[in-house]
């Protein structure tokens, strides 16, 4: 049992005076083995292990430390979240009583406390499980670590490195292949060219990648045909350029030396290709912002946002970079356009939103806005067969203020579980101006051309087939299903 009492909120942030004091040099990239965090729900990998950047202190050999959850580390993949400061300290001054200091990562969110379980460390054992040091590799006995969740009222402890897998290769140690890969972007960029920082493990001898409209699920085949089909792409930052107006799935895929796949990630990204002379403005109005304070528990705030319709599709709107004024907006992202809600209520009563990124970031990375209908239909339905299906949409009541009841809205951190979507949508309120509607239209003659548009009201150069569409002839619009 451990015989000293720990105290919990001093323990977090405790440094010890000669570590504060000391100096340390780096010695070379070492292989990190995980086996401490404890698998609650069976989706953390067992065995998984990553590159890390070994430091030793020069008034002490054998003494090293290093970060092991930085963000490129399968962990903060799994979490979602990386670690990018908190060293394990591991004494290998007397290579056959190897130990690990108390070892708490993600101080910020008190998420668990690692201790190894050995007299150095306040643990009565008998026999100790220290370590051992031997030809650069550093293993510990299973079930010689213990760990507790900070939230557990109990406090109690549990063993965990169970399977005796946790160690650490020192530099120039086993040769470790790492073909690891990791994207990371805004959802959108100038010129709608998205910039997409590529990093990849060092073994990598080239990279492939291909985009797709829309959602795309990432599996073994589809990275397979990128291997063998795929564009030719370089690590660091790349321009994509999204051909067209709406979502991508952006898929990168790693080689090794005789053209094997090894990884594959994917990521989402949009272009926002919009004809703002198909736009006219309807002045400031109300937007009741319920989608992130219900999200986050903030307050419910009124947002005055300018509103545009569309002036080939009456009932069509966009609400212009809704969320610049917002008080929790923490960057409004400057990548040379605006951002905009784009909000479908040709039919007063089935009102949906498009997927499309807000240009805002409320501590998480960018945010998005879809609607269960638009997910439909990117999921291969009409929008007629969406709205036949049943699915939560909003309304215009009788004060001429669109609606949604229940959780037809959807909304995403970049940063937050991946960019997983969750419900929303109750609470949300946009009063639409008096001058909003059929009377926007511009007249025209009537022996004016037909003019054909798909739903998102871009002009098309012929009559579409297959599609839902808009065909406008002078002051006639009428919406038409091949």
């Amino acid at each position: 049992m451990r015989i000293h009492q720990m105290m919990l909120a001093a323990a977090m942030c405790f440094v010890p005076g000669w570590q504060a004091a000391a100096q340390w040099q780096t010695i070379g990239t070492g292989v990190y083995h995980e086996d401490l965090i404890p698998d609650f729900d069976g989706t953390c990998e067992r065995g998984m292990k990553w590159n890390v950047t070994i430091e030793e202190n020069t008034e002490t050999p054998g003494l090293y430390r290093f970060v092991p959850y930085h963000k490129y580390s399968g962990i903060a993949e799994w979490i979602t979240a990386s670690d990018d400061v908190t060293c394990m300290i591991i004494h290998a001054e007397n290579p056959d009583k190897v130990w690990m200091e108390d070892f708490k990562p993600y101080p910020e969110y008190e998420m668990f406390w690692f201790t190894h379980m050995v007299p150095e460390s306040g643990w009565e054992a008998e026999p100790a499980g220290y370590g051992i040091l031997s030809e650069g590799v550093i293993s510990f006995p299973a079930s010689c670590m213990a760990f507790v969740n900070i939230y557990d009222e109990n406090q109690q402890w549990f063993a965990t490195n169970t399977s005796g897998s946790f160690k650490i290769e020192l530099p120039g140690g086993e040769s470790y292949e790492d073909y690891s890969l990791f994207l990371e972007n805004p959802y959108c960029g100038a010129d709608n060219s998205v910039p997409v920082t590529i990093t990849c493990g060092n073994s990598t001898a080239s990279m492939k990648y291909a985009i797709y409209k829309g959602p795309k699920e990432a599996d073994a085949q589809l990275a397979a045909d990128i291997a063998a089909n795929g564009t030719l792409i370089e690590k660091g930052e790349q321009s994509i350029k999204c051909p067209a107006h709406g979502m991508y799935t952006l898929v990168v895929v790693t080689l090794d030396n005789n053209g094997n796949l090894k990884e594959y990630k994917k990521t989402e990204i949009y272009g926002l290709y919009d004809n703002d002379d198909d736009w006219k403005s309807l002045g400031k109005t109300t937007y009741h912002e319920a989608i992130i304070a219900e999200h986050y528990e903030y307050d419910y705030t009124d947002l005055q946002v300018e509103i545009q319709e569309n002036i080939h599709t009456p009932g069509y709107y966009r609400l212009v970079n809704p969320y610049a004024e917002y008080e929790y907006n923490y960057i409004e992202r400057v990548d040379g356009h605006n951002h905009y809600m784009y909000i479908h209520a040709e039919n007063p009563k089935a009102v949906w939103i498009e997927n499309s990124p807000l240009g805002a970031d409320f501590g998480y990375g960018d945010g998005r806005i879809s609607s269960v209908v638009a997910q439909a239909i990117e999921n291969g339905f009409t929008l007629q067969e969406a709205l036949d299906s049943g699915l939560e949409v909003g309304f215009i009541n009788n004060e001429n203020a669109i609606v949604f009841p229940e959780w037809g809205i959807k909304y995403a951190d970049r940063d937050y579980f991946d960019g997983e979507w969750y419900s929303s949508g109750l609470g949300f309120k946009l009063q639409l101006p008096d001058n909003a509607g059929i009377d926007s239209i511009i007249s025209q003659d009537d022996n004016t051309p037909v003019q054909y548009y798909n739903m998102q009201g871009i002009k098309l150069n012929s009559k579409p087939s297959g599609i839902m569409y808009i065909e406008k002839h002078g002051s006639t619009v009428t919406k038409h299903i091949n």
